[in-house]
């Protein structure tokens, strides 16, 4: 008889470890669950803002690329010229993961161009904004031009020289002084 209570209090004892457990498992697993299941919300959210953001900077360097590709589109941003597909008026699509727009117009202060974009993810969740203000740098070199060439025994000793494009050197010119840069390629330079 002593032995079979005992045995009936150990059965009591499991049995009650047994439903204390299952008890913590019911109120920790729907826990858990919900857990994950806003982890993966939250991580779809945050890929969709940094491809909205992407999108946003990629529509920056179109809208740079605009206002540098020639002085007459700089001056007429500068007059206020609208820039048809740069005036909030076109949704570029040809970058993958959503559209942008872009919008270019002068100042905030003269002689400045503020370019301003607007990316949106693919599932149209998710929108970014971005605002840069450029201003048109004089020139700071001795020789600029949309491409320089130099040959025969023509020596160049002031400097720097700028290549909108490339620098080709050839004969006396061929030497490493004054400093070049070019957008292109420099060939004949002694260092290359």
């Amino acid at each position: 008889p002593a032995l079979a209570v005992h045995h009936r209090q150990r059965a009591a004892q499991v049995l009650l470890g047994v439903i204390v457990l299952l008890v913590v498992l019911a109120i920790l697993i729907p826990t858990m669950v919900k857990y994950v299941q806003h982890e993966a919300k939250w991580s779809v959210k945050q890929g969709q803002n940094t491809n909205a953001f992407q999108l946003a900077e990629a529509a920056v360097d179109r809208g740079y690329q605009k206002i540098a590709e020639s002085t007459s589109t700089w001056q007429a941003i500068q007059n206020g010229t609208v820039q048809t597909g740069f005036n909030f008026d076109t949704s570029y699509s040809d970058i993958e993961g959503g559209t942008y727009a872009i919008k270019l117009s002068s100042g905030p202060n003269s002689g400045e161009a503020t370019i301003l974009t607007v990316g949106r993810d693919k599932m149209l969740r998710e929108t970014r904004a971005l605002k840069v203000v450029y201003s048109k740098g004089g020139v700071d070199s001795a020789m600029y031009a949309s491409g320089i060439s130099i040959s025969g025994g023509v020596v160049i000793d002031w400097g720097p020289m700028k290549s909108r494009v490339n620098i080709t050197l050839s004969g006396a010119s061929d030497v490493e002084y004054p400093r070049k840069f070019a957008v292109g390629s420099i060939t004949g330079y002694a260092g290359s």
